[in-house]
């Protein structure tokens, strides 16, 4: 009797947590569309599964976007219950939505196919243990906090698919060391590398990119950036560096000396002040 209702609550326990008979971690979310606002732009429906491996490694797949979440509101992903360190998706994946993996301390790295053509905000976000990810060349915009508070996270890979940085995108990213923004970024959006403690260099592609005027768009310090803006002579990345009297350095050339404020001569210091109030 006793061994029988041992098995009975084995069982029932394997149940419980969806085992697999191969170990593995499996749900899914239903065959309904999986959100009006997540599901692709064509509006497919679609089923999306997700497996998690005794290495850590959770594999998701379908054909749909995965939904949007809100962890605030007691809505968050259905995963967020385990602890999986690397997060692959599948090809046939179409968006990830936002918040998808907020708050996930346990990912260390993560794979984004072609076929996921956004991101969503905060999708991210408190991901601490996050060291590596793959952005694919379908990303056409990097949304507001989507990687904010990756702390791990040493650098990155912006695809030259991308046109826009949003705010707080990499805010407090503190292990981020050097950043190439490529030319295909027309715009860095308020806070997007915002007390990014360990930054030393930001190469801005762009000659006419729109950098949110405000000194906390790039910044390692409280009070600014003390490492090196790189860009074309003339560009915006200068105007910006020379506002807020960060180092500059022309690509293929030497620093502007007009981000050296404290060894200028009077008569430069006024033509830099001229040129500030001109922009």
């Amino acid at each position: 009797m006793f061994k029988k209702l041992t098995a009975m609550l084995t069982v029932g326990c394997m149940m419980a947590l969806c085992l697999t008979p191969g170990g593995y971690a499996q749900e899914r979310i239903g065959s309904a569309p999986i959100s009006a606002d997540a599901i692709n732009t064509k509006g497919k429906d679609g089923t999306i599964s997700f497996e998690i491996s005794g290495d850590g490694t959770m594999t998701i797949s379908g054909n749909a976007a995965i939904a949007d979440y809100d962890v605030l509101s007691g809505t968050s992903a259905p995963w967020t219950k385990y602890s999986p360190t690397k997060i692959v998706i599948q090809e046939g994946i179409t968006g990830v939505g936002s918040e998808a993996f907020s708050g996930m301390t346990s990912i260390a790295s993560v794979s984004i196919p072609s076929s996921v053509k956004y991101i969503g905000e905060y999708a991210f976000h408190n991901c601490s243990s996050l060291q590596q990810i793959t952005i694919p060349n379908s990303i056409s915009k990097i949304n507001s906090s989507t990687f904010e508070n990756c702390t791990s996270l040493t650098s990155i890979t912006i695809p030259d698919s991308v046109t826009l940085i949003d705010e707080y995108a990499f805010n407090r990213c503190s292990s981020l060391q050097n950043v190439t923004i490529p030319a295909s970024v027309s715009r860095i959006n308020r806070c997007a590398f915002n007390k990014c403690t360990e930054l030393k260099s930001v190469t801005i592609q762009n000659p006419s990119c729109v950098i949110y005027n405000e000194g906390k768009t790039i910044s390692n310090t409280e009070s600014g950036f003390s490492g090196t803006i790189n860009g074309a002579a003339g560009s915006t990345a200068q105007k910006y560096a020379e506002k807020y009297h960060y180092q500059f350095n022309a690509l293929g050339g030497t620093p502007a000396s007009t981000t050296t404020p404290a060894t200028t001569t009077s008569i430069t210091t006024t033509s830099t002040t001229s040129t500030t109030q001109t922009t």
